[in-house]
């Protein structure tokens, strides 16, 4: 970056930067942290399902949908049987 595009102006350590320079940096730090904390939430969820049927996985009525490691071996077990 060129320092004659700027029109900074130093007086008494204060560094003014253009407005258009300003928003440029306030939209991109609201993007970044937008996607952080959606990524964040992604991550927070992942892994939070829980079992509602004790770990038994035969009678449950959820275990069609459900992605927990017990449930997965069921079905596994349950499509070679039929």
């Amino acid at each position: 970056m060129n320092e004659t595009n700027y029109r900074d102006s130093v007086q008494g350590g204060d560094v003014r930067m253009p407005r258009r320079d300003f928003l440029v940096t306030l939209i991109r730090g609201l993007v970044a942290g937008s996607l952080l904390a959606v990524i964040g939430t992604l991550v927070a969820k992942h892994g939070r399902e829980t079992c509602a049927a004790n770990g038994i996985c035969r009678d449950c009525s959820a275990l069609a949908q459900c992605g927990l490691p017990q449930a997965l071996s069921v079905k596994v077990v349950q499509s070679h049987g039929k």
